[in-house]
């Protein structure tokens, strides 16, 4: 995986309570790329391990090369099921053990709550 300038420029959000069927929401997120997303988050936080694998997989497989399939706080999650990084919450583990986990070429990104 290769990271390019404007990678995350436009980051759409996955909400499978809007859509619960992951072959409508390939084609949704086929046609939210082709007008400009350039990564994809994961975030169904509710969603049971092996099904948030299969998603992930099944979203990697739908989208064109280069667009980034990113999962919401969990990297061994993002690990397993071989997204191209992680979004962490305030709650979620370390960079340090998201970027062990994940690799030196994996996207990490931090949600925080108050300037530390």
């Amino acid at each position: 995986m290769t990271i390019r300038p404007g990678s995350l420029a436009r980051l759409c959000v996955t909400d499978r309570r809007l859509c619960p069927d992951i072959g409508l929401v390939a084609a949704c997120l086929r046609a939210v790329v082709r007008h400009g997303a350039t990564a994809i988050l994961l975030r169904e936080l509710d969603l049971p391990r092996a099904e948030a694998v299969r998603t992930v997989e099944a979203l990697r497989a739908a989208l064109p090369a280069g667009i980034l399939v990113l999962v919401a706080r969990d990297p061994v999650l993002a690990a397993e099921a071989g997204a191209d990084g992680v979004q962490l919450g305030f709650d979620s583990p370390s960079v340090a053990f998201a970027r062990d986990r994940l690799g030196s070429a994996a996207v990490i990104g931090r949600s925080v709550h108050a300037p530390q």
